[in-house]
């Protein structure tokens, strides 16, 4: 049932089909990334805790290491925070943008 609703929550939340979010989902067995909507308001977060995927991003947005987000988070490791850019990058993978005519 958790796996048919974080399949569903994706599909609506985010551009992905179906199909790309299964196959995301089992190339990864969500081992590192989880949706729950009783956490983090449905957020993607490295399983078992309440840091989003959002939250690592900025880390390494700004400049800061792997290396020093753990040291800063002890609790998370380097799968966790390559899975966080590895979601991301799925997810940007299937975006669509839309170019629209000047008016």
């Amino acid at each position: 049932l958790l796996l048919l609703l974080t399949i569903f929550k994706l599909f609506i939340i985010s551009s992905l089909s179906i199909s790309s979010i299964i196959e995301y989902l089992i190339l990864n067995n969500m081992e590192h990334i989880v949706i729950d909507e009783g956490v983090c308001r449905g957020k993607p977060v490295i399983k078992g805790m309440r840091i989003t995927v959002e939250f690592i991003l900025e880390f390494l947005a700004n400049g800061w290491s792997i290396e020093g987000i753990i040291e800063n988070y002890p609790q998370l490791n380097e799968e966790d925070i390559l899975a966080a850019l590895q979601y991301a990058t799925s997810i940007l993978k299937e975006e669509n943008i839309y170019i629209l005519p000047k008016c």
